[in-house]
């Protein structure tokens, strides 16, 4: 007995390019797949393409069944395997168990491929098969050989990017500043010790790479991020300074005494190596002497 010719034509009701990097098929599209990062969700995106059905009069009136297929792609060795990491949706809606099912009576179907996270990188090359006992495996059937190409190209969730590239700039501001702009508006001390000799006793401060020096009567430390963007500041805590009182940085062999109003610092304010010079806070009954080296 001769097989019932019938006609089943399937096209793609688009103008699609060739499918690159060695994969056969059309090629349907791209997804810019993200993984989820803080409040910003990767939203899936679905590849859709119309395909219109042309079932001649003879396919509607013997096949009486959905026709079934299943979406699949070809391993190392060239055989159909099931296609893992992906959703097949028709018309929107997700296909159960990834079968598309069509009716001899449908003309066309917006067939979509959704990516998940499980699917691997780069092109895709995928395939329609029949699945199950419609009939056409005992009549003439026009099958769908050349496959169709989508791709997965894994991105930079984007809030992250914008925060990776903030911080490479908020980075590379702190080291234009730490390694340019910081010496250049805090000079640091080049001598190398500063004595200050109270009437009772003497304090020896180490204060070669300090930026500044502060005489109080208070206790007072300096913060991490002041010693970063500033650099390092010595205190010195003593009864005898009633206003809190700096020293600075002059040049190789000198620092400068800035006095605060009511002190008294002679010969000057320039403090030199092997030379001496007392201070005089309101009470002129006591005098301090600094001295450097």
């Amino acid at each position: 007995m001769k097989n019932i010719q019938i006609l089943i034509a399937v096209t793609i009701a688009v103008l699609l390019s060739s499918c690159a990097e060695n994969s056969k098929g059309t090629f349907w599209g791209e997804t810019k797949y993200y993984s989820n990062f803080l409040f910003y969700r990767y939203k899936p995106i679905v590849m859709e393409q119309t395909l219109i059905f042309d079932f001649n009069d003879n396919a509607q009136r013997l096949i009486a069944n959905d026709i079934e297929f299943e979406i699949v792609e070809k391993d190392a060795n060239g055989a159909f395997i099931r296609a893992e990491g992906i959703v097949l949706k028709k018309d929107g809606k997700e296909c159960p168990n990834n079968i598309l099912k069509i009716k001899t009576s449908e003309k066309e179907v917006l067939l979509g491929i959704e990516f998940t996270e499980q699917a691997r990188n780069g092109y895709h090359t995928l395939y329609l098969r029949e699945k199950g006992k419609s009939g056409l495996d005992r009549i003439d059937y026009l099958e769908l050989t050349d496959g169709f190409c989508v791709k997965k190209n894994k991105v930079w969730n984007p809030l992250a990017k914008i925060l990776f590239w903030l911080l490479v700039v908020v980075v590379a501001l702190i080291l234009v500043w730490v390694i340019v702009l910081k010496p250049l508006m805090f000079e640091t001390f080049k001598v190398k010790t500063l004595y200050v000799i109270y009437p009772e006793a003497m304090k020896t401060l180490r204060i070669k790479g300090y930026t500044k020096i502060i005489c109080s009567r208070t206790k007072q430390r300096q913060t991490f991020i002041s010693r970063f963007f500033m650099g390092k500041i010595a205190f010195v805590q003593n009864e005898f300074w009633e206003q809190d009182m700096e020293i600075v940085p002059k040049n190789k062999k000198s620092v400068r005494v800035r006095p605060p109003r009511g002190f008294i610092v002679s010969p000057s304010s320039t403090v030199a190596v092997g030379a001496d010079v007392e201070i005089t806070n309101n009470d002129t009954s006591k005098i301090v002497k600094l001295k450097i080296n």
